[in-house]
């Protein structure tokens, strides 16, 4: 599993009580893990070929803890989950995959919304690379009012970064994002629920909808919405949202490791993690999250996120599960049209 969790604050226990061996381990962050010259020199992307190193080792070692080598499932959540996803395009987490080319980014320090500083980065070509070439193109052959005085002044900076390079369509493309998430509004003077759902829907919804969508033309995506607002949740961060703001980042966490220091556990935040732990104990085990009826699951059938041009099924995970078509529609559906108006691929989504 990919993140950064500490082992004795998070404890696997409902895992191992599924019959299941976890696997943790640590990688490099910030500039030990990647930085990057863009040449030969530093690469970059050493925290993920640490990642890699790992991997190579339970490949080599699980049989000695009574695991199957051809049976291993990785998982994760924010960086985590994005590693799981890189290490789906990398050539060096498996074999026999063709060389590629490489195709150069640029990452800067004056756009936070174009990502991490010390972050993957696509690399110049060599035997050892872990990326060199766009995520897209791979899949398919957060004091807050002076921080966004910078997108009142330099408006195309709330365009996604991998958009286009074509200065006009870049400003258009942002004068419409713009208008639609904050209206005439100044970012600076806007309210934080705006500006909340404009980075959910930048950094997050939209490319982990389309990472889905690219994904399901190969394989069985099961995707999900996490949306309890329980007591669990809000003990795996240090800040609390009121009751009624929403789902906040990290929050799943919560029921898919026991935490020994909470007690008195209410009981349908006990009934989300019974069945999210059996759901993704099921999805280790037969690569489906629910192969058979099950009462704990509401006797519900978890169906891949199949569906005509770009609809989606997913779960809504909830006191009440329930199966719903197209998370986050309308502003998925605005996104869609900014990209087909303003885009120049291939894209990098992530």
């Amino acid at each position: 599993m990919f993140t950064h969790l500490r082992y004795q604050s998070f404890p696997p226990d409902l895992f191992l009580e599924e019959n299941l061996i976890f696997v943790m381990f640590n990688y490099r962050l910030g500039v030990f893990g990647f930085i990057s010259t863009e040449d030969l020199v530093v690469p970059g992307n050493n925290g993920l070929k640490d990642q890699v190193l790992a991997l190579k080792w339970v490949q080599k070692n699980i049989h000695y803890f009574g695991g199957n080598p051809g049976a291993v499932t990785i998982f994760g959540e924010s960086a985590g989950a994005a590693s799981v996803s890189y290490h789906t395009l990398s050539p060096s987490s498996k074999e026999g995959q063709e060389e590629r080319r490489s195709l150069l980014v640029e990452i800067t320090l004056e756009n936070p919304l174009a990502g991490i500083f010390f972050g993957p980065v696509i690399e110049p070509y060599h035997d050892g690379a872990f990326f060199y070439n766009k995520s897209e193109e791979l899949l398919r052959t957060a004091e807050l009012r002076l921080f966004f005085v910078k997108y009142d002044i330099n408006v195309a900076l709330i365009a996604p970064e991998d958009l286009t390079n074509d200065t006009k369509k870049r400003k258009d493309a942002a004068k419409e994002i713009k208008s639609y998430f904050f209206k005439t509004a100044s970012l600076t003077a806007t309210s934080p629920q705006s500006l909340s759902q404009f980075i959910s829907d930048d950094q997050f919804n939209r490319p982990i909808r389309q990472t889905a969508l690219d994904m399901r033309e190969y394989v069985d995506v099961y995707f999900y919405k996490f949306s309890y607002e329980g007591y669990l949740g809000r003990k795996t961060e240090s800040i609390e949202p009121d009751e009624g703001e929403g789902v906040g980042h990290a929050e799943e966490l919560g029921y898919l490791f026991t935490q020994p220091s909470i007690k008195d556990v209410p009981q349908n935040d006990t009934l989300i993690q019974k069945q999210m732990v059996q759901m993704w104990s099921n999805f280790a085990k037969y690569n489906n999250p629910t192969p058979t009826k099950n009462v704990l699951l509401q006797n519900l059938t978890w169906v891949p996120a199949v569906g005509l041009f770009n609809d989606m099924i997913y779960m809504n995970i909830d006191l009440n599960l329930s199966i719903a078509l197209n998370p986050f529609n309308e502003d998925m559906k605005f996104y869609d049209r900014i990209y087909q108006k303003h885009g120049s691929p291939p894209y990098d989504t992530y």
